[in-house]
């Protein structure tokens, strides 16, 4: 018959299999730890690389933003196979086909309603890629452009503009800032074709003369304060065509033709003649009024206003001041004035309310100068001078 195990032998194997468990567990928990560390490391590493594509993406996204915004403004420019790269896969893009006649689209349609300009727009889309070291990244351009008018800012002052004494509390875009409007994003917008200072509000764009499908017609009724060389003509054009359209150059004359002067007596003459200022008749109709007072044209001063006028009407002046009188007090014009180098002096009888000013040069009013902006856009987004954006995404 065997002897009991004595106590202390119990204990010392107990012991021995308690050592042997720490061992066993902490043989496991260095396992795990190595194996965590590995994996940590294996993270990291994806981490850091999907930290890179995405900075290569935006990198890529940066350099074709740029591209694009200095090629669109010049309208005219149509890029094959355009390309940059930073070098150590850190970004880069491809524009296999960029087209031109940026400002001159005439397809409006709808598109983000969150942009500055509301969701009409006249769009030209294409496509490239963003490159980011790994995969290419399909990539959608959309170039974008529309009057302000007609987006019911009634007021665009560019950076250039010495002084106004224009109401600071309407809708507006003062250089390149929106004021009036609320939650709406900054996107950088340009201005004209330089590219070198139409991202800081210079104002160089475009006059929309030439859109396919439209004739241009005038007709004046009379001419008067004629003297040998000059005279002012008075414009009650017809509301039947779609577009009339005034280039107020001079008139040449290869025949004899009978002016009126002031007094009403009748000047006969055969020489060429320098329109020095026009009186526009308002209308009722519908269709669109347009006058382009060109720089060419520098003896020409002054608009006159005559009645009221709820017909569209587009006035623009280049190169030279302007004075804009109403003949009737308190006067209601839906007119829409763009003026580039050429300050303007209104000078109102009692009140004159027109539909917008866009300008960079200084304004002065006598009298009171009110807005009621344009709501029915209409032919006015297609005849009025545009602003430019650009919004892109990944190709769906």
């Amino acid at each position: 018959m065997k002897s009991p195990l004595h106590p202390a032998r119990r204990v010392e194997g107990m012991v021995i299999v308690f050592a042997l468990l720490v061992v066993l567990v902490g043989t496991i928990v260095l396992a795990a730890w190595v194996q965590l560390l590995a994996t940590r490391a294996l993270a990291a590493e994806s981490a850091l690389a999907a930290q890179q594509r995405r900075i290569a993406i935006g990198n890529g996204r940066a350099l074709a933003r740029q591209f694009v915004l200095e090629q669109a403004p010049s309208g005219a420019l149509s890029v094959t196979n355009a390309s940059a790269a930073i070098s150590g896969g850190w970004g880069g893009f491809t524009i296999a086909g960029m087209p031109s006649g940026f400002w001159s689209q005439t397809n409006i349609v709808a598109g983000n309603p969150y942009s500055p300009m509301g969701g009409l727009s006249f769009v030209r889309d294409f496509t490239g890629t963003i490159t980011s070291g790994g995969a290419p990244e399909p990539w959608t351009f959309r170039v974008r452009s529309r009057s302000p008018f007609a987006a019911v800012f009634p007021l665009v002052i560019h950076n250039n503009a010495q002084t106004n004494t224009l109401n600071s509390e309407v809708r507006r875009i003062n250089w390149t800032n929106l004021s009036g409007i609320t939650n709406v994003p900054r996107v950088p917008m340009t201005w004209g074709v330089n590219a070198a200072n139409s991202y800081a509000g210079f104002f160089s764009g475009t006059l929309q003369t030439n859109v396919t499908g439209v004739a241009t017609t005038t007709n004046f009724v009379g001419y008067t304060n004629a003297t040998a060389t000059n005279i002012e003509l008075t414009i009650s054009s017809p509301i039947n065509p779609t577009l009339v359209r005034f280039v107020a150059t001079n008139v040449a004359s290869s025949f004899a033709r009978r002016f009126t002067n002031n007094t009403g007596a009748p000047v006969y003459t055969n020489n060429a003649h320098v329109i020095t200022a026009l009186r526009i008749v308002g209308s009722t109709g519908t269709n669109l009024l347009q006058v382009i007072v060109p720089e060419s044209n520098t003896s020409f001063t002054r608009i006159t206003l005559e009645g009221t006028n709820s017909r569209p009407t587009m006035i623009y002046r280049i190169g030279s001041s302007l004075i804009l009188t109403n003949t009737t007090a308190n006067a209601q014009w839906r007119a829409c004035v763009t003026l580039s180098n050429a300050p303007l002096t209104v000078n109102a009888l009692n009140t004159l309310t027109i539909a917008g000013i866009r300008t960079d040069s200084g304004v002065s009013v006598t009298g009171t100068l009110n807005f009621n902006a344009e709501i029915n856009a209409g032919l006015v987004d297609f005849y009025s001078e545009r602003i430019m954006w650009l919004e892109d995404n990944r190709t769906p």
